[in-house]
């Protein structure tokens, strides 16, 4: 599976939590890597950074910069995050 950088899912890079999950993943691919072998590993962070990416977009979805001009994270709505439009 490949993955996008946690970084390119918040494009003004305020979000506190870039950090907090990058230094998470390289803190976990460190300890993973002495005690699984490397099929274990990718599952498990394959996992984490899953996990990370919803939070770090659900903190973005509720930004106050999000509608300024620093921000070029693409704004979604219900719909697309749903798939259904609100009536």
């Amino acid at each position: 599976m490949l993955l996008a950088p946690l970084q390119k899912h918040c494009e003004c890079g305020l979000n506190p939590l870039l950090n907090y999950y990058a230094t998470g993943e390289l803190a976990l691919h460190a300890a993973l890597r002495q005690r699984f072998d490397a099929a274990t590993c990718d599952a498990i962070l394959t996992i984490y950074h899953i996990k990370a990416q919803q939070e770090i977009e659900t903190l973005c979805a509720v930004c106050q910069v999000r509608d300024s001009l620093k921000c070029r994270t693409k704004r979604t709505t219900a719909a697309t995050v749903t798939g259904k439009m609100d009536a």
